[in-house]
């Protein structure tokens, strides 16, 4: 892994050194975002990002100390690094901006389902990519010692939410709906809502709604467009359709958009 970082506005000329005795990294008052860079370097969708993580900076009066054109030009560095696809994640907390970089390889392929274990459980601060993640990471970690690939959050009232690390949408009518109501504004799930593949509404959806749908899948800026192929012991057929069409238009934009 690689680290690059900016602090209080300057770039350190040798060390790059995390003090652990930051009180922001003991309480989690933090934010990240993760990427994922092409082959060559490129990025997708990558000031929007930034743009969400300064936008919670700026609601949570956290003072990050450098510029979105540094974090910008720290990211692409990061991704120029080494060749190959990188996974690269930006971290911010008072004074600080930190980006690690390491090899990337997907968890399964493209249109390989994914498995969804619904949990009870909603993400501190859902509205910010707070790195208070503990209640995601619970969720996550307790849906893979079950033996499937995700974990589905849920309210308190039975709505599905999101997943631990993605968004969800679904298919009902040939109509695609996504929910943002207690769930991280994705840059993937707005990508999808302003690119017009097809309209996509906000709603809100009860577990046992959802799988009555035609077809699952969940998104993010890393893995793109996951398919899923079944919640708890309900199995649904490949993917349908317009998962196909959303996956297929989201390799496309990131090939012909990333910068």
């Amino acid at each position: 892994m690689k680290v690059f970082c900016v602090k209080r506005g300057l770039l350190p000329p040798e060390e790059t050194r995390i003090n652990l005795f930051d009180s922001p990294l003991q309480w989690g008052v933090g934010l990240f975002e993760t990427l994922r860079s092409q082959p060559d370097g490129r990025l997708f969708l990558a000031e929007r990002h930034l743009e969400r993580l300064f936008a919670s900076a700026l609601k949570l009066d956290i003072k990050i100390g450098c510029t979105p054109d540094q974090a910008l030009a720290l990211l692409r560095q990061a991704a120029l690094a080494d060749p190959g696809t990188r996974r690269i994640k930006a971290c911010a907390w008072e004074g600080n901006f930190w980006v690690l970089s390491q090899p990337h390889q997907d968890k399964k392929a493209a249109y390989e389902t994914w498995s969804l274990l619904p949990l009870q459980l909603q993400r501190n601060l859902p509205q910010h990519k707070s790195m208070s993640m503990l209640p995601a990471w619970r969720a996550y970690q307790e849906a893979t010692r079950m033996g499937y690939d995700e974990a589905l959050l849920l309210s308190n009232d039975q709505y599905a939410l999101e997943a631990s690390r993605a968004n969800l949408f679904w298919v009902k009518w040939n109509q695609v709906f996504t929910t943002q109501e207690e769930a991280l504004p994705g840059i993937t799930q707005g990508f999808f809502r302003a690119q017009g593949v097809r309209p996509v509404m906000l709603t809100r959806i009860t577990l046992a709604e959802l799988l009555e749908a035609q077809e699952i899948f969940l998104t993010n800026a890393v893995q793109g467009v996951m398919p899923v192929g079944r919640i708890a012991g309900l199995g649904f057929e490949g993917p349908g359709p317009l998962t196909h069409a959303f996956r297929q238009a989201w390799e496309t934009a990131r090939e012909a958009l990333a910068q």
